[in-house]
């Protein structure tokens, strides 16, 4: 039974920003691994390694708040594209 006191389309509104910020952060890891080091080898891996701690950070929190609202939100604002 659905908790009265949540609000679901605030509840919603968060957890589609939170699935955009994962994304963001995901692209941003992606992009920093692919281009590899353009200078010291210690200072790629280390920004490397805080960028994957920043994406899985967003998606815990975006997993978090899809199971808190119990389904994964779909909108005109589709989860994939940008409002």
């Amino acid at each position: 039974m659905a908790d009265p006191f949540v609000d679901r389309a605030g509840l919603e509104d968060q957890t589609i920003a939170a699935h955009r910020a994962y994304l963001d952060a995901q692209t941003a890891w992606e992009q920093l691994v692919k281009a590899g080091p353009t200078g010291l080898d210690e200072d790629h891996a280390g920004a490397c390694e805080a960028a994957e701690a920043h994406k899985e950070t967003c998606r815990i929190a975006f997993r978090d708040l899809a199971d808190k609202l119990g389904h994964i939100p779909r909108s005109d604002r589709s989860l994939i594209g940008r409002a």
